[in-house]
Parts: C-alpha cells; structure tokens; sequence
C-alpha cells in the first residue's frame, strides 16, 4: 500500500506547460497526502477541511464541509477539462452562494450540449465524473485510460 496525493485546488491557475510542452500540475500547497491508498480505500471518505481551493472547480463534498477522498479531484479535472473544451467559465460569474445552491443543492452540471463537438464518450466520461455520489465517480486511473482511449479514437494521440 502507498499513499495518494490530493490535490485539493485542481483548477487552470494551477497547470501550466514546460518547454517541451508537457503538461504540469503546481501549486500543492492545500494538498494531502492519504496514507495506505489502494483501490479499496479510494471510496472511503475522510474528514478534511471544507471550502479549500476555488468553488466552481470544488466537488459539493467539499464545499459541504463533508468527508471526501480522491474522487473531489476527479470532479475538479473534469471541470477543467469542460472549460478547456469550451473556452468558457464554468457557471459563468456565478458566487458562492449561488454556486452552493445551484450545483450543490439544486444538482446543476455544466451543458455538454452546446455545439463544442464533444463525443457521446468523452459527454458520458464527465458526466460520470459529476455523479452526486463520489462513490459512483471514476477513478483518476480510469478517467486517464478512458481519455487515451477517446483520444486514440479522435487521432487526438499519436
């Protein structure tokens, strides 16, 4: 067993490219470190501190102040990845408080049918990733194997 960093603040201010244009992730400074991670434990919550990183990125477990795991950051990734296929804000100028009544309570999720030309696969991927229910969202490994699988089928990957 080993552990499993979550990030806690995924969001575009915190990637960045290097010279050879790898993508990079910074900025660790809200993560932890979950101690005995194994594909088992992934799903078992723990107690952290609430409302840490930016809200339009945050997955409603973490804005509620309840136990989250690994999963939030699945959440987080996959508004980035909208944003970045949309060139658009997630929820717009929303606040907090509508942010927390909107998404959180009211279960709203970004459009996926805007005319941005995302594929059912890659649709049915984010909406996985917002599941309610962290319990019921991806793994970061499986969301990477299903990503290089829509990437090879849109000859996005060499």
């Amino acid at each position: 067993m080993g552990g499993c960093v979550i990030h806690r603040d995924f969001n575009p201010k915190n990637l960045g490219f290097r010279d050879d244009g790898e993508a990079v992730v910074f900025d660790f400074g809200l993560s932890r470190v979950l101690e005995n991670y194994t594909a088992v434990s992934n799903t078992m919550p723990r107690a952290m501190t609430g409302e840490v990183g930016s809200c339009r990125y945050q997955a409603p477990e973490v804005s509620c102040h309840s136990p989250y795991g690994a999963q939030s950051d699945v959440w987080s990734w996959a508004v980035v990845a909208w944003e970045i296929g949309t060139l658009q804000l997630p929820y717009g100028e929303i606040t907090t408080v509508e942010y927390l009544c909107r998404v959180v309570e009211g279960g709203e999720r970004l459009p996926l049918d805007g005319g941005w030309g995302f594929d059912e696969e890659f649709k049915g991927l984010l909406r996985e990733c917002w599941e309610e229910n962290m319990n019921k969202r991806p793994s970061m490994v499986e969301v990477v194997k299903r990503m290089e699988s829509i990437m090879k089928i849109e000859g996005l990957k060499g």
